[in-house]
């Protein structure tokens, strides 16, 4: 009899102590969702950003349009240990369409269950600043300033406004 009520006892504490873990489990809550669109220049890069929070703590995943884990590939595209996924600058030669320009997601996952971010549509290229300058501001930089050359202005007039 004595063995039985300890074999009892033990289970008893076993399914309690069950019970009580799973009432402070909680699955994944999303923190922080990446953005629904990124563009970025390659000398620039860019981070997106996702966390979450759960009992126990989730693993954060990348995922690409194809529902496939996103992997490392150097210099182009890396899963930070914080969850975000890095895009380094790149030179315009390493440019890549299944990196640079693409859908991502990310899950988070624990023993409770598994959440999916909305989709983050990325796209990478190389930006130039131009630079547009009116006639009338670029002629009041040539009469009030140094012309091109390098030589001073001598003319004190004002250009016509067109």
């Amino acid at each position: 009899m004595a063995t039985f009520f300890l074999l009892f006892t033990a289970l008893f504490c076993i399914i309690s102590e069950g019970a009580l873990l799973s009432r402070h489990a909680q699955g994944p809550v999303f923190l922080q969702e990446p953005p629904p669109w990124v563009e970025f220049s390659n000398s620039s890069g860019a981070v997106l950003s996702c966390s979450a929070h759960g009992n126990p703590p989730p693993d954060i995943r990348w995922i690409d349009t194809s529902d496939k884990e996103v992997s490392h590939i150097p210099r182009l595209r890396e899963v930070l240990s914080n969850g975000s996924l890095y895009f380094p600058p790149f030179s315009q030669e390493e440019f890549s369409t299944d990196v640079h320009v693409n859908t991502y997601r990310c899950t988070a996952t624990n023993s409770v269950g598994s959440i999916v971010s909305r989709d983050s549509k990325v796209r990478a290229g190389k930006w130039q600043v131009y630079l547009y300058i009116l006639p009338i501001v670029a002629a009041q930089w040539l009469f009030n300033s140094e012309l091109l050359d390098g030589r001073k202005s001598t003319m004190n007039t004002t250009p016509p406004i067109l």
